[in-house]
């Protein structure tokens, strides 16, 4: 018993395996008053925990369609793919500047994972990206932060399925240390890299690799590096064709060629410091922003683009099982088909246009199932999928789009620039 501002307080451990502590439950002997705040950190250690709390799995986000497509890496990813299957010290390290798409890679890889894309040794992978703030909040005392990664370097040789994914490598290391602990994270991860039993695929610049990782021979030879260049005009053009459709779907507006050609252009005049294709697509996607931002859109329309965003978050939650009772493919399919279809014929109708061909709109659907009696012909053209039901109704949305002048041009792409470089810019295209 102690003596507190004239209370006299009596902790009760909540278990009999529970000390008594100050971070335990009590109760003031003097009015009843229970301590419900408990320990904070009770349960965050917990068997199976560490990387479900502290991690993202990207191949999860790619079989969802949540990772943006990635182009002209091919090489890098290959390079990444031949450093995985290697029996030892089979850890990428991918190094270039700020923006030059180092992240873009290992979510290229996950895409390639989702759709089998690798070889039989990948397929069945799980590739998870650390989270550096989850690592770190609440380890306030000791030991808590080597507690956490032990149980991290545990999890990951039970399953040697599971490569972590370490983004800004160089803030990992040495985290212990800046936190009073014994011992950083790099010598705790050291014996698991060097045998094998963990993969880790860390991304960095070649200034913090050389003072952080190769200043540390014994972690550097734990890693392979991978060196990422900075894309060209022609690669960052297809970057950002391949992101328009997204871009588009998101901000609900039309992005012209013009609009693509001058994000490259104008960002490597005035922007030079920094790398592409990042500083292009930042620049486009503000200028999208913005013209959703200022857009006069007619409500009907409006309302048919809302229709379209419900359609894609049902989607969604059918692939992700968010829903309270998951809807089956097949019946989620069915449910979203004819939705769909009447979004494209009322933009078809704002359009004026005619109507199209009988077997590309199916009717039914992909799922529409053959007549009694009445058998299948060769001649017979199958039902468009979901994928392309969805491009044949972006390509109307960006028609109408167009139509009401909500479009994304050379001069919205000057316009950003010169407010974030404080000129006047014209664009001539």
């Amino acid at each position: 018993m102690s003596y507190r501002s004239g209370y006299s307080w009596r902790w009760e451990p909540r278990s009999p395996s529970w000390p008594a502590t100050a971070s335990s439950p009590g109760t003031c002997s003097s009015c009843g008053a229970v301590d419900r705040m408990g320990d904070p950190f009770e349960g965050l250690f917990d068997s199976g925990r560490v990387l479900e709390r502290m991690g993202v799995e990207l191949t999860a986000q790619a079989r969802r369609g949540d990772l943006e497509p990635v182009r002209c890496r091919d090489a890098e990813i290959a390079r990444v793919v031949d450093i995985l299957l290697r029996h030892n010290k089979n850890n990428p390290a991918l190094i270039g500047k700020a923006g030059v798409g180092k992240t873009a890679i290992v979510e290229g890889l996950a895409q390639r994972i989702a759709a089998s894309d690798v070889p039989p040794a990948l397929k069945d992978t799980r590739v998870v990206a650390l989270d550096h703030v989850a690592l770190l909040a609440g380890t306030a005392f000791r030991g808590q932060y080597e507690e956490r990664i032990r149980r991290l370097v545990r999890e990951l040789a039970a399953d040697p399925d599971m490569i972590l994914f370490v983004d800004e490598l160089h803030n990992l290391i040495g985290q212990g240390t800046a936190l009073g602990a014994a011992m950083d994270a790099a010598n705790m991860l050291k014996p698991a890299l060097v045998r094998g039993d963990i993969r880790v695929i860390g991304a960095t610049t070649g200034g913090e690799y050389d003072k952080w990782i190769r200043g540390d021979p014994a972690l550097e030879r734990r890693f392979q590096p991978v060196t990422v260049e900075e894309l060209d005009e022609i690669q960052t053009w297809e970057v950002l064709v391949a992101r328009r459709p997204r871009l588009e779907r998101h901000h609900a507006v039309a992005i012209t060629d013009d609009a693509l050609k001058a994000a490259i252009v104008l960002t490597d005049r005035f922007v030079p410091e920094r790398a592409r294709p990042d500083k292009a697509i930042d620049v486009l996607d503000e200028a999208c922003a913005h013209a959703q931002a200022t857009a006069r859109v007619s409500p009907e329309l409006d309302r048919l683009i809302r229709e379209r965003r419900k359609v894609d978050a049902m989607i969604r939650r059918g692939l992700t099982h968010e829903a309270a009772a998951p809807t089956p493919p097949e019946d989620l399919l069915v449910e979203v088909f004819p939705i769909l279809e009447r979004i494209g014929e009322e933009i078809e109708k704002m359009l004026g246009g005619p109507r199209r061909a009988e077997t590309d709109r199916g009717g039914q659907g992909e799922h529409a199932a053959v007549g009694a009696g009445q058998p299948q012909s060769a001649s017979v053209r199958p039902s468009p999928s979901l994928s392309d039901r969805r491009n044949e109704l972006d390509r109307l949305l960006r028609e109408e789009l167009e139509r009401q002048g909500i479009v994304v041009t050379g001069k919205d792409i000057a316009r950003v620039v010169s407010t974030a470089v404080g000129k006047g810019l014209e664009w001539a295209g």
